[in-house]
């Protein structure tokens, strides 16, 4: 079954727009991510029950549309009911999507000390 999200509108809007952008090829491997969706879903269905047990960590930003989109605030009690040894989450306030990259500083600031303690 397809992820109900798929099929709104208001998203596949900026999806489409975003592979209209991909003319001068830059930007065109994210077009093929998302355009690879149904294959990743079918394919990683397979997975649905596997854990993983590496320690991880999770840095977003509180732009990020992914921590909502489908319909829930609290994200880190499904991580941790996937991810047995999630060491930390941070959110980066205002940040969008693209943390490392609207933010480098910040996310190192936090990436290098935990990957110390490892």
């Amino acid at each position: 079954m397809k992820p109900r999200w798929r099929s709104d509108a208001r998203l596949q809007r900026p999806i489409r727009l975003q592979i209209d952008r991909c003319r001068d090829h830059s930007t065109l491997h994210v077009a093929h991510r998302y355009r690879n969706h149904d294959r990743d879903f079918a394919y990683l269905s397979q997975y649905a029950d596997r854990k993983i047990h590496q320690p991880s960590l999770f840095i977003g930003g509180s732009r990020d549309l992914v921590l909502t989109m489908f319909g829930k605030n609290d994200f880190v009690t499904p991580m941790k009911e996937h991810l047995t040894d999630l060491r930390g989450h941070d959110v980066l306030e205002g940040c969008g999507h693209w943390t490392q990259q609207e933010r480098p500083a910040e996310v190192n600031a936090r990436l290098i000390p935990w990957l110390k303690g490892l």
